[in-house]
């Protein structure tokens, strides 16, 4: 019988702290704790007595292609039933998805991680970092820049291998060079199977042949031009296909109207004329991406 009482004692003891002592602890952390909406199956809550200084920022979390920054991670707590689980572990744990919680804290920071690319040089203000994990596409060449003077080839579509990298921003090749952050002269120097070719004369006379009408613009083509042969070259990219010419051939044709004249790339990525209109003049290759 004595024995049957301790029990039936232990046994009220402990439902007791099911029914009042876990409830006690979530409520003391609804009281110091602000709550900040759903991540998945949890509910998030931030300290609101946490320093909030804008230079406590800490990578808190990392994947394979990205680093994760917010202030004072530590300061937040993920809530499912009974469990409470700090933020940091229920990333680490796959409690949470990252994903999901960026459309909950829009404050978190994101830079590429680096730990896949190699630091090659450097072109103004920026260093230049290469992913060496990527294998190209051989044999088809990718126009990056335009000057007054010369289109700049890689021989490979492989811009996008590339990552330009300083204290305010991450930036890719090709959006470097078109916005002036950086020198091709200067980028030249450290990614060296950059080529040039040398731009036609932009005006129309009697070595350009009249090929036929592309949107607002007549397409000519220099005829006294000389191209590469077995060297395809990449002119344009959407969602789903590459278009390319057989040859190193871009630079031959001319788009002419009323109050301009555009280079083919020039036209293609102002967005100037329509790929489909230009399949219609010329020959145009397609792969899917």
């Amino acid at each position: 019988m004595r024995k049957l009482i301790i029990s039936l004692i232990t046994g009220t003891v402990i439902l007791l702290g099911i029914l009042f002592i876990k409830p006690m602890v979530v409520d003391s952390v609804e009281y110091k704790y602000d709550e900040v909406g759903f991540v998945g199956d949890y509910l998030l809550y931030v300290d609101k007595t946490a320093d909030t200084d804008a230079d406590n920022v800490e990578r808190f979390y990392q994947d394979d292609d990205y680093d994760y920054y917010l202030t004072n991670s530590q300061s937040y707590l993920l809530i499912k039933d009974e469990e409470i689980i700090e933020l940091k572990k229920g990333l680490e744990e796959n409690k949470i998805d990252i994903n999901d919680l960026r459309n909950v804290l829009t404050d978190i920071s994101v830079k590429t991680n680096l730990s896949k690319y190699d630091k090659i040089g450097k072109a103004g203000k920026y260093d230049i970092y290469k992913d060496n994990t990527v294998l190209l596409f051989a044999q088809a060449l990718e126009l990056i820049y335009v000057d007054t003077e010369y289109y700049y080839y890689l021989p490979s579509i492989s811009s996008y291998i590339y990552l330009l990298v300083n204290e305010d921003e991450e930036i890719d090749l090709k959006t470097a060079l078109k916005d002036g952050k950086i020198n091709i002269a200067d980028v030249r120097k450290v990614i060296t199977n950059i080529y040039a070719v040398e731009r036609n004369d932009l005006s129309v006379d009697s070595k350009y042949q009249r090929l036929g009408v592309v949107g607002d613009y007549v397409l000519y083509k220099d005829t006294t031009y000389s191209v590469f042969p077995q060297m395809i070259e990449v002119i344009y990219e959407d969602s789903l296909y590459v278009y390319y010419l057989p040859t190193l051939s871009s630079s031959i044709y001319l788009l002419v109207n009323d109050s301009e004249q555009l280079g083919l790339i020039e036209a293609l990525e102002q967005g100037k004329i329509n790929i489909a209109d230009l399949q219609k003049v010329i020959k145009i290759y397609v792969n899917n991406k």
